[in-house]
Parts: structure tokens; C-alpha cells; sequence
């Protein structure tokens, strides 16, 4: 059995009901997970300077609602974005809309991938699917990095 590290997700999601969802898809990847959750895209900025200044570890993963209050994701990922990229951080966005538009301008603004917040099982189980695959590439990214 593959021993694997506990990966470091920061979750920025505003609405409770959302974060607790996305935090139980999380436990069913069976991936182990130290999740910080903060509520506002200023919490989430400060929480990667912190990292950038040495005063914390930088998150392996960024999930990232778009529709947040003061600062909107994309907001967010415009102010993070080259951090996260020098310190390995995948962000992916996280939203209800399934618009090519919304995906288009996550991807061209920066982001990892786009995740569309499932709302039924089979959304569920594809989410699981996806965000499993992330956690594990991320891990072993990290893991073939410490043998070069």
C-alpha cells in the first residue's frame, strides 16, 4: 500500500451548506486531506501571502468558488495566481455554472480546472473522480520531486 502525504487544501467557499459538501467529496476521494476553509477572497489572498513570506506552507490545492462576496474569484486568482504557480499550487475553480464562458475565462485567467458543483450523485461520484485524480497527481508531482 502507496503511503501517501496529507495533502493541503485551501477550500474558499462562502456558503456553509457548499463547504461542508465539498469538504465530505474530499473525504471520499480516500485521500488524506488538511483542509483550511476561509469564507472571503481576502482571507484567501492573505492566507497565500502568508505562505509567500514563509510564514505558513503553501496549499498543494486551491479550491475556488467564483461568486464570493467583496472579491469574486476570479478577483482572487488574478491577485494569487504567479505565488501559487512558483510554489506548485494547483486552483481549481469551483462554480454552479456550467457556461462555456465561465470556464473559458477561468482557464485563460489562470486556473488549474474548472469543477462544476455537482447536484446529484452521478455529478457527485464524477467529482469524487476528478478531484482523487488531482489529489494523487499532486502527490506524486511532489514525490518524483524529492528523487530528481
Amino acid at each position: 500500500m502507496i503511503r501517501r502525504r496529507r495533502m493541503r487544501v485551501l477550500l474558499v467557499e462562502d456558503n456553509k451548506a457548499d463547504a461542508r459538501l465539498v469538504q465530505e467529496l474530499l473525504n471520499q476521494t480516500g485521500m488524506p486531506t488538511q483542509v483550511t476553509l476561509v469564507g472571503y477572497g481576502e482571507m484567501a489572498i492573505q492566507v497565500m501571502e502568508k505562505a509567500e513570506n514563509g510564514e505558513g506552507k503553501a496549499p498543494d490545492l486551491v479550491l475556488l468558488d467564483i461568486d464570493l462576496p467583496k472579491k469574486n474569484g476570479y478577483e482572487v486568482l488574478a491577485s494569487i495566481k504567479d505565488y501559487a504557480r512558483e510554489a506548485h499550487t494547483y486552483i481549481a475553480m469551483c462554480s454552479g455554472s456550467s457556461s462555456y464562458e465561465d470556464v473559458r475565462k477561468a482557464q485563460f485567467d489562470g486556473a488549474n480546472a474548472y469543477l462544476i458543483k455537482p447536484t446529484g450523485v452521478e455529478e457527485m461520484e464524477e467529482i469524487i473522480t476528478r478531484l482523487r485524480n488531482i489529489l494523487v497527481s499532486l502527490d506524486e508531482e511532489s514525490s518524483s520531486a524529492l528523487y530528481c
